[in-house]
């Protein structure tokens, strides 16, 4: 939508955004009314298409965790705005300080089955990696948790990640990874107590900054991190191992070390001839 077309809607939207920034100029997050806006980046956007996505497969699935549906989204004047309703709700890490542990069991199962559903969720046509809309794969593995190339494939992710392995001495180097017999699936990076809620038992999926589609593999290397709150959930994938885990371990320093993140590769994972 461009600032030609705003509507009396999205024209309030960008006011109170406005008078927002005025008073806090860190946060780019608010709450007016029955809506939560988020605004920054023309690149929030594919968080925006990502979440719509996730939203109409959820309504038609009794076994969903709710999401917030996304009431609009535009650029104004080169800022992006997402609206969505607004879930007042507390987090799980709000529930859990508030229950008895005898029932942390309960919201550590229902975050398993939230991030479960997302994983088995299908992929639109048009992307197989990466946010909807074109953005790029989000994940820890990669430097500043934003993959650097617009991945156009699972094997152009496979040979981005064995070409890293390549800059492990010898001695230690460990196999190359094999994404090939996996599918791509969604994956929420960033799974912390404060992007899940609880509304009467079940959880609400807040924040999709940081979900995208990657091979299977990833959400293994998300659940085996060190992260308390995650090493819970995880206990409830038993079995949830990957022979791709040890490399990709491996391979996060190098990726978080070296000076060129795209590692001379382009975005199907070949090298870039000068």
């Amino acid at each position: 939508m461009s600032s030609d077309t705003l509507d009396p809607f999205c024209g309030s939207i960008v006011a109170v955004s406005a008078e927002a920034l005025e008073s806090d100029t860190a946060n780019h997050n608010l709450r007016w009314g029955d809506y939560f806006i988020k605004f920054g980046d023309p690149s929030l956007l594919y968080e925006a298409k990502t979440q719509a996505y996730l939203y109409e497969l959820a309504i038609r699935d009794p076994d969903a965790p709710i999401i917030p549906r996304v009431i609009t989204y535009f650029i104004h004047d080169y800022v992006a705005y997402l609206v969505s309703e607004f879930i007042d709700a507390p987090t799980i890490g709000t529930w859990l300080e508030c229950t008895d542990p005898s029932q942390h069991a309960l919201g550590y199962c229902a975050v398993a089955n939230a991030l479960d559903w997302l994983r088995r969720v299908p992929a639109p046509p048009d992307t197989l990696i990466g946010q909807l809309g074109g953005g790029p794969a989000r994940h820890k593995l990669f430097k500043f948790t934003e993959a650097p190339l617009k991945f156009a494939s699972i094997g152009a992710v496979e040979r981005y990640v064995n070409k890293a392995c390549e800059w492990i001495p010898s001695k230690f180097r460990p196999p190359p990874v094999s994404f090939s017999m996996e599918k791509s699936v969604f994956i929420q990076a960033d799974p912390t107590v404060g992007n899940f809620l609880v509304v009467r038992g079940r959880i609400v999926l807040i924040d999709f900054e940081d979900v995208s589609l990657l091979p299977e593999s990833f959400f293994t290397y998300m659940m085996n991190t060190t992260n308390g709150f995650v090493e819970k959930v995880a206990k409830y994938f038993p079995g949830e191992r990957s022979q791709n885990l040890p490399t990709m371990q491996a391979v996060k320093c190098v990726l978080q070390l070296h000076g060129g993140p795209t590692l001379g590769l382009n975005e199907h994972g070949y090298p870039v001839h000068k």
